[in-house]
């Protein structure tokens, strides 16, 4: 049984982290991380195997989302109705935004100011994803802590999380809970794109590291 005293060794640490990677949808992190789990001696079928654990793990969490999300809606509504362009635009974009998800972060904004949306409008719809993605990483985290330290055991597999679950009580400035808020993220976790990226990544290296801002800067917006 491990102790306190025994921490993760350097491979251990990169296994979390290149999981963690995907699961949030983030390809420079999956960049960096699978970079750094290779110097720190892993091997890419142990790389694989942590690819492999996150894909299942975030399929899982798409599940449990879609099933929380509708029941937190209730009965305000049976079927799905069609809604503006500027309305799926909007939500789309935040959801891309939470999911660290670059190729439709920017699909979405072209298709947000297509369907009329200022820069003004673009850019508080980016600030309000952001609170929400920030918010939604603080309380899961403290629950983790909490259950670490409690050693109490995981939420049982219904689909939702416990009642006490800082998602139900703790809401973000503008009044709605972070799940609540955050539900549409659920159809947007990259698990495919992000295999894909990792697989290409352990098989052979870029040529060239392109930098983070010409990454996620898009290409609308620049002059």
């Amino acid at each position: 049984m491990a102790t306190e005293e025994q921490k993760l060794d350097g491979e251990q640490r990169e296994l979390v982290a290149v999981a963690a990677s995907v699961g949030a949808g983030c390809h420079p992190c999956v960049s960096y991380h699978v970079k750094a789990a290779t110097r720190a001696g892993l091997t890419g079928g142990r790389l694989l195997g942590a690819l492999t654990s996150a894909e299942r793990v975030a399929g899982e969490a798409v599940e449990r989302m879609a099933v929380h999300a509708r029941t937190e809606l209730g009965t305000q509504a049976t079927d799905p109705v069609a809604v503006s362009p500027l309305d799926d635009a909007l939500a789309s974009l935040g959801a891309a935004l939470a999911a660290n998800d670059l190729v439709n972060i920017e699909g979405q904004m072209l298709a947000a100011a297509r369907a009329g949306a200022s820069q003004s409008q673009l850019q508080e719809a980016l600030e309000v994803a952001q609170n929400v993605q920030q918010h939604a990483a603080r309380i899961h985290f403290e629950k983790a802590v909490r259950l670490l330290e409690t050693s109490a055991p995981p939420a049982a597999a219904s689909g939702g999380c416990d009642d006490d679950c800082p998602c139900h009580a703790d809401a973000s400035p503008d009044g709605e809970t972070a799940a609540g808020s955050a539900g549409s993220i659920a159809d947007n976790v990259a698990v495919g794109p992000a295999s894909v990226w990792v697989r290409r990544r352990v098989s052979r290296r870029p040529a060239r590291r392109k930098r983070l801002d010409d990454e996620t800067a898009p290409r609308w917006g620049r002059a």
